[in-house]
């Protein structure tokens, strides 16, 4: 990408780069949704907190589109970046699903409440059916 592109450009290699979507992106740096589609310059905190959340973004080349994309890295480490990449990903997932486990949890709770709840008024009904009621 070419130093004539915008940052917006710039913050949509790497995260294609990186394999990370948008939504990701906007969920990771509490950066409002639509913000990589609009035109024009954009705030110094925005930066801050881009480069805050993606610590091998390198900052230069996020402001200027000069030098290389990641910090550290040369072009022949390229092997390292992808690990990293994997990884970030793998942890990714990890939390998603680490989430939709606790939500199957907490709905697994609430039908369980209510099978016992469902138990009861059954118990309540055979007893009075005994005793006539």
């Amino acid at each position: 990408m070419s130093e004539n592109s915008t940052i917006q450009e710039r913050i949509l290699q790497f995260l294609d780069y990186k394999g990370i979507t948008k939504y990701k992106f906007y969920q990771i740096t509490g950066i409002a949704n639509g913000f990589l589609d609009k035109r024009g310059s954009i705030g110094s905190d925005k930066c801050e907190q881009i480069i805050s959340h993606f610590k091998d973004i390198h900052p230069e080349w996020l402001l200027t589109g000069k030098g290389e994309m990641l910090k550290g890295y040369a072009v022949s480490a390229s092997k390292l970046v992808e690990e990293d990449s994997v990884e970030y990903k793998d942890n990714l997932k990890a939390k998603e699903i680490e989430k939709r486990l606790y939500d199957c949890f907490m709905v697994n709770q609430d039908l369980q409440n209510e099978v016992r709840e469902l138990k009861a008024k059954l118990e309540k009904m055979s007893v009075g059916r005994d005793q006539g009621i």
